[in-house]
């Protein structure tokens, strides 16, 4: 009998023993659970901010961020408005790298106020000042001249660092020049590709060393597909008289064929032609206007597509 009330107490104590073990298990499991769960809530990324505050001496709102190297300043990330010597904290977009290279621009009623080639950290507080009033003279200005013979419908601008060609400048016609501000300080970027676009072909220049108030030309031969390029020439009068009816032969003929333009140049004027397909790159010509004073004529021109040729007085004849 005392036997078995020894092999039922060993057995009732063992029993309790793997039910203790069995309920120590679970509470692990749980434990490890809540811990990986808190964990995996821990290592969630946090929100990136930037504080602001304003010392320009003006209220500031709207505020636009892009890359340094992008002529797009894409959409307002806050309408949010700062009063003068107050700040406030801004959540960043997933695309606001941490430690990038920004511009940062605020309006105001006075004008605009832009931090450019800034470096942007999580959590940082940025003060904007009356330095950082822009009025657009720290930015270089440049021109277009359109003598490639066909329409631009958009252009674009770069830096040759960047991938992205940014936002579309607009249109530039034929035989005209458009001035725009670069959205860029030459500080910070001085060597750019330029890239204009017609309905059928584009016209790109890398690597230009861009300085303010310089003039980029393009040309006929300036198209990136050499098989669609326009016989064009550019004529400019400065005889001091209008000059008209158009007529170009080969300098060895003595026919001077049939009018080519009738169109009137005025003094000081300028006007694109297409040339028909019997004026070969090249070739050696001879150049005739009429005017009320008499004709004009040059002689034994070398003409290349897209090349300017100036009537002035000495070519009086």
């Amino acid at each position: 009998m005392k036997n078995f009330f020894r092999l039922l107490w060993t057995f009732s104590i063992t029993m309790l023993v793997m039910l203790s073990m069995t309920a120590c298990d679970g509470s692990s499991d749980e434990d490890t659970n809540q811990g990986t769960s808190s964990g995996g809530s821990g290592t969630t990324s946090t929100n990136r901010t930037i504080t602001i505050v304003n010392n320009t001496g003006y209220s500031i709102y709207n505020l636009l961020i892009k890359p340094s190297n992008s002529s797009d300043w894409g959409s307002s990330l806050s309408y949010s408005t700062i009063s003068n010597s107050g700040s406030l904290t801004y959540t960043l977009p997933a695309s606001i790298s941490n430690n990038g290279i920004y511009d940062i621009r605020f309006g105001s009623s006075t004008g605009n106020y832009i931090k450019y080639y800034f470096t942007i950290t999580n959590g940082m507080t940025i003060t904007f000042s009356s330095n950082d009033y822009d009025d657009g003279s720290k930015n270089p200005e440049i021109s277009i001249k359109n003598l490639s013979g066909v329409s631009f419908n958009s252009f674009y601008i770069k830096p040759s660092s960047a991938t992205d060609w940014g936002t579309n400048f607009g249109s530039v016609s034929n035989n005209s020049e458009r001035t725009i501000t670069l959205p860029f300080l030459l500080t910070n970027f001085s060597v750019f590709d330029i890239q204009m676009k017609s309905s059928n072909n584009t016209y790109t220049k890398n690597n230009v060393t861009v300085s303010n108030g310089m003039i980029v030309t393009y040309y006929p031969a300036d198209s990136d597909n050499s098989q669609i390029i326009n016989p064009v020439i550019v004529i400019e009068n400065n005889t001091g008289y209008s000059i008209y009816n158009l007529m170009i032969k080969p300098s060895i003929s003595l026919d001077w064929g049939s009018i080519l333009s009738y169109s009137t140049i005025s003094n000081s004027g300028s006007l694109t032609y297409t040339l028909p397909a019997s004026i070969s790159n090249n070739g050696i010509y001879d150049i005739r206007f009429n005017s009320s004073t008499g004709l004009f004529v040059k002689n034994n021109v070398s003409l290349v597509y897209g090349m300017i040729v100036t009537f002035t007085s000495d070519d009086l004849n």
